[in-house]
Order: C-alpha cells, then structure tokens, then sequence
C-alpha cells in the first residue's frame, strides 16, 4: 500500500478508527507523530545488548526489545533466566509506548485515572500491549520513530531503568 487512498480502503474493513491509525503507521510511514524509518540493525542490536548487559548487572532475569515505527520487532534480546512472562511483555511494552506515544508509565497512570476507556483502546491494537513500566518511544526531530520495553525486573522502576540505559545507547549511536 503506496498511498493514503488505498490505506483509507483498507481501512474501511477495520472495525474502528484507533486500529486505522496503526494501519498507517505500518503502510504510509508517516501519520501524526509516528513514522517509519529504516533502523540499522548494528544499532538496534547494540541497543538491547546494552539493556541485557545491565540485567546481568544487576542480577534481574529481563527481556528487552526494540521495534520500529510500525510496531515490528528489530531486536530482542533475554536472560537466560527471563520468565515467559518477561519474554511476552518487552515487546508489548515497547508496542505500548509507541502506540500510545508516550512512555508506558505516564500511559499506566492515565488508565488508572481512565480504566475503562484504556481497557477499551487495549483491546483495538493488533498486537498484544501491556500497561506497566519499562517502555519508552524513540524519536528523531519530535516524531516517534520506534520504541523499545524492558521486562521482568521485580520493580517497574528497575525495567525503566534499564530501557533509559537502553535510549542513551540508541541516542548516542544515532549521533555517530
């Protein structure tokens, strides 16, 4: 799908608005403040090495993910210790964050203030999200161009940690 013509027809088979707008997120590259951008998978790896190196740090069985602007997973990286519950939960986190466009724990604190219209917009993505620490958006020049989530610390506060570790070494990498 080249062109907003054919995203907005294929859009008409979705049920709602929201999951359109993850549609053109993925075919148009470029919808509000989400685009597409190719990443360099050099730098995608480096960036969840970074994440898994300061779980083995600090002895915290983890996952980490990295996905682009349309929400497809570039790397991934766990412990050989990660629950399959943090294996599930990296990737949904960075999803989260990028789908709501902001990091995963301001998006957890608007649900508790709003449950029932988050559980709502839960449910439209097509992919599975999370509402719990650990995930924050990349971006370049203001846009979100990718996010990346950190799972399976026993705090919220430690997988944050970890995927702010895991934005420096993404930043620094873009600005070789």
């Amino acid at each position: 799908m080249e062109n907003e013509e054919e995203v907005a027809h294929h859009c008409s088979f979705r049920r709602n608005a929201v999951s359109c707008s993850v549609i053109r997120a993925v075919f148009v590259g470029c919808i509000g403040d989400v685009m597409s951008v190719p990443f360099a998978p050099a730098l995608a790896a480096e960036v969840v090495r970074v994440g898994i190196e300061i779980a083995e740090a600090i002895g915290s069985p983890m996952a980490v993910a990295f996905v682009d602007g349309g929400a497809r997973l570039v790397a991934f990286a766990r412990t050989t210790d990660a629950t399959p519950a943090a294996v599930d939960a990296a990737p949904a986190k960075a999803r989260t964050a990028l789908w709501f466009g902001r990091p995963t724990a301001d998006t957890l604190d608007m649900a508790e203030r709003r449950p029932v219209v988050y559980e709502t917009l839960l449910g439209t993505s097509p992919h599975p999200l999370v509402l719990s620490m650990g995930g924050l958006c990349l971006q370049v020049d203001g846009h979100t161009v990718g996010a990346i989530g950190a799972a399976g610390a026993r705090l919220g506060a430690t997988d944050v940690e970890v995927a702010q570790a895991m934005l420096r070494t993404w930043v620094a990498g873009r600005d070789v």
